[in-house]
Order: structure tokens, then sequence, then C-alpha cells
């Protein structure tokens, strides 16, 4: 009770807090990527790869993401995140305080689809017909141009709805945001009696080997 944050913190002081966690990089597996997506670190959040800095975010409500490939090695490495919420008083409402939501290791090649960056938007629906735009994001951190193809299936549980395959070009170094529609025959609508959610499932692949793929869950509305 007689914390200085009171009630905003849950009458909890603040504190420091260190995680320490090792991650094994296989000789297998040269070029891969690594990125940690944080969901919620409250707050003040530092990011280490064997002692390096590889990121930090103030923010204690937003999630971000660090990318850790520049900084590991083929074997053991030390993944160190820090968080600073020894400062009083702070916050406006309780959260809780260090890494207070989960954590996600993303793994990819070094072409791959941008994390959370696949965008589904309604162009127009109704009982018969769902006309669905989406947008993903695809990098090619290689030294050399590909040309590759992106299938994206709309699924409603196992089944798949509606699908579009696009064959395109991506030069080293480049990000390209390709843009896709699809047709959905007698979509479930969501609504709040009703919420109905789909899958849009995102595979990234040169020739027929699959590099990456993703899995959104969305409704049509």
């Amino acid at each position: 009770p007689d914390s200085p944050n009171g009630g905003n913190t849950g009458y909890r002081d603040g504190g420091n807090y260190t995680y320490v966690r090792h991650l094994f990089v296989p000789e297998e597996e040269p070029g891969k990527k690594y990125i940690l997506k944080f969901d919620g670190v409250y707050c003040h959040a530092l990011v280490y790869v064997n002692e390096q800095l590889a990121g930090s975010e103030a923010n204690g409500y937003s999630t971000f993401y660090v990318d850790l490939t520049p900084w590991l090695h083929i074997g053991e490495n030390e993944i160190r995140v820090q968080a600073r919420n020894a400062g009083m008083t702070n916050s406006r409402w309780y959260s809780g305080s260090g890494i207070y939501r989960d954590v996600w290791l993303l793994t990819s090649n070094a072409i791959y689809i941008e994390p959370d960056c696949v965008q589904i938007s309604t162009e127009s629906a109704d009982e018969e017909l769902a006309v669905l735009s989406v947008k993903t994001s695809v990098i090619n951190e290689t030294l050399s141009a590909r040309t590759l193809y992106l299938r994206t299936a709309i699924l409603d549980g196992e089944k798949e709805t509606g699908a579009e395959r696009t064959a395109f070009f991506l030069k080293a170094g480049e990000q390209k945001t390709l843009c896709q529609r699809i047709l959905v025959k007698n979509p479930k609508l969501w609504s709040e009696e009703s919420p109905t959610l789909y899958t849009v499932r995102s595979r990234l692949c040169d020739g027929e080997k699959e590099i990456d793929a993703s899995c959104d869950r969305f409704g049509i509305r």
C-alpha cells in the first residue's frame, strides 16, 4: 500500500529485469534468418545478442521486432533482454512489468514474407460473392535476383475457398508489395452474432520449393 505507484500499477513497485536464453544455430543452416517478435515488454527494453545491442523499444505497450541474424554465429548464442521499469511513478494502469506478453522466434530464408505484413481488405461482399484484396510484402536479402511465386489461399476450416498464384521478379536487396484479388463464393460474413473467421495462407516459392509461409486469421465484412 505504500508504493508510490499506487493502484496505477497494482500497488507494486517497478523494477529492472534481465532475461537470458540460449539459441543454438546449426552448421547445416547457413544464411537462415532469425527474428524475435515481442508482443509486449514494460518497459524500455534492450535486446542483446552475444553482448551486442541488437535492438530496443521504449514503449511498453507496442509489439516490436528484433533481427538477431547479424549478431549470431554457428553454435551456442546468448540472447539477453533487459527491461527497465524502476522509475516511479509511471503508467496509467497495471499492465505488468518486464516481459508480460508472448515472445516468438521467427525463422526463414534470406528471401521471406515480412512479418505481420499480409493485409486483407474487403473490396465488396454480399451473400453470393466477396472480393478480397490481399497485399503481401516480400523481402530479398540475398545478393542475387530471383523469379519467385506467391500463392495465396483463403481457407474456411480445411476447405480452400479461393486462391491466386502470382509470379514476380525480385532484385537483390529489394522489398516488394504484391497485390492479389481473390474471389470467395457464398462467404460467411462476419458479424457480432456470427463472428466467422477465415484463414489466409501465403506460400512463397522458388520454383517448386517453398522458402517461406505465413498464416493469418480474418473476417469478411
